[in-house]
């Protein structure tokens, strides 16, 4: 049975915000918990410009059983990331028809419960890219170590080139 999400079970772990221009943005989220959780209980925002977190947007309109050690992925079109990136679960895949805006240059992420308590949340920087990556486009930014602080800069890093610049529903 799925259990309540509470803070830092469920950790963001890979953001696509500057995706090639025939592609799409994804979060990927990780279940670093021993619960079971129900993607259908957690939501995903930005903030806005005064801090403010806009409108919630549910992960899955079914029940969506996320598992201890599982990784999901939210995005506005499941076909355009698969088209993009190696999916190996892309049953993971969650389409959330109106996904926040992540601006290329700098943003948040923000994952809440149902009770709109935040569970992790992630405010980003182009700059966290590898400095010589010249074109950034459709490369994403991954967590190195999921035991970390999310909001540690030093553990962010762009994907690698041999991992096809993105691993949406794997690990990093």
């Amino acid at each position: 049975l799925p259990s309540e999400v509470d803070t830092s079970s469920i950790v963001i772990n890979e953001l696509l915000f500057n995706p090639a221009p025939t592609g799409t943005d994804y979060v990927e989220l990780f279940n670093r918990s021993g619960k079971i959780v129900d993607a259908s209980m957690l939501f995903i925002s930005s903030r806005n410009s005064t801090g403010i977190p806009g409108t919630p947007r549910k992960l899955s309109e079914v029940p969506f059983l996320v598992f201890p050690g599982d990784y999901i992925v939210a995005t506005a079109d499941a076909a355009l990331v698969k088209a993009h990136y190696t999916v190996p679960q892309p049953m993971h895949v969650l389409v959330v028809p109106q996904l926040p805006s992540f601006p290329d240059e700098n943003g948040n992420v923000v994952l809440l419960n149902r009770h709109g308590t935040v569970i992790d949340e992630l405010s980003y920087d182009e700059q966290w890219h590898f400095p010589l990556i010249a074109n950034r486009e459709g490369i994403s930014l991954e967590r190195i170590d999921h035991r970390l602080q999310t909001q540690d800069k030093d553990n962010w890093t762009s994907a690698a080139s041999d991992a096809g610049y993105g691993t949406p529903t794997y690990r990093n």
